[in-house]
């Protein structure tokens, strides 16, 4: 995984982390996207429970993500999923941002197999 691209992630889940602790009323989510591939390319949505994320895979997210060496934690588990399309995992309580940004980096190396140097775009949006 790339070191470069988790730390820009986990920068990124801080801030919106803050963005809560700011505006607790507030819904929130951060946005990742591929810099060069804009809404087509693989894409990471994060809010205070749930991560949606680009699936291109046919099989069940849980044990595709851990076929791929990607496991969620324990607890997370599927809300809703679209082969070939996107997946939502529901995060558990008190997910630690390190972790989370390296299980975001390994949806960007192993699932969506932009290798170990790709370039992110974000954003932290108020809904």
């Amino acid at each position: 995984m790339g070191a470069c691209e988790s730390a820009v992630i986990e920068k990124l889940l801080n801030d919106l982390a803050r963005s809560f602790e700011r505006n607790p009323a507030a819904d929130w989510y951060a946005e990742i996207q591929l810099a060069d591939r804009g809404e087509e390319g693989p894409w990471v949505q994060v809010t205070a429970d749930a991560i949606n994320f680009h699936y291109p895979a046919a099989e069940p997210p849980i044990e595709h993500l851990k076929a791929l060496k990607i496991p969620p934690l324990p607890g997370m588990h599927v809300e809703s999923w679209e082969p070939g399309k996107f997946a939502t995992l529901q995060l558990a309580d008190g997910t630690d941002l390190h972790w989370l940004s390296r299980f975001i980096d390994g949806l960007f190396t192993s699932l969506d197999g932009c290798g170990e140097t790709y370039t992110l775009q974000t954003e932290i949006t108020q809904l």
